[in-house]
């Protein structure tokens, strides 16, 4: 019969593997914003990415508190990192490249829409300009 102690490592393993997969489906998410909208500064980047952090290192230690009254075990924290690696190698190129397709492809028509909006309120405001001057 497999020990209580075993199922525990087994499931605690098996959550931190999760999580991993998770915090690495973040950090990519974060990269296709980045593509989508583009950043004139690095500080902008580097507060995003202090933010995402700060939100994993947080999500972490609430993993630790929960799973092993906040006991810091190595089994959990290489859970996270294969988690993470894992999913970077089998999905995360994948899903950054064809999601960021797929939203610049939705997001095509609204961008068109905009500018040519931009236009005619130029254009009316050249317009409006121009009347002033002939009063």
């Amino acid at each position: 019969m497999i020990s209580d102690i075993i199922l525990w490592e087994s499931d605690a393993l098996i959550q931190s593997l999760f999580w991993g997969m998770i915090f690495a489906f973040g950090y990519n998410t974060i990269r296709i914003f980045r593509r989508l909208v583009h950043h004139k500064s690095v500080l902008l980047m580097s507060i995003e990415d202090i933010i995402y952090w700060i939100c994993v290192g947080i999500k972490v230690f609430a993993i630790y508190y929960t799973l092993n009254n906040g006991i810091i075990r190595g089994f959990i924290l290489g859970g996270f990192i294969i988690g993470a690696v894992v999913f970077q190698l089998a999905f995360g190129s994948i899903y950054v490249k064809y999601v960021t397709k797929m939203l610049l492809f939705i997001l095509a028509p609204l961008k068109k829409f905009i500018a040519v909006v931009k236009i005619h309120l130029c254009k009316l405001f050249i317009r409006n300009e121009g009347n002033k001057h002939e009063v």
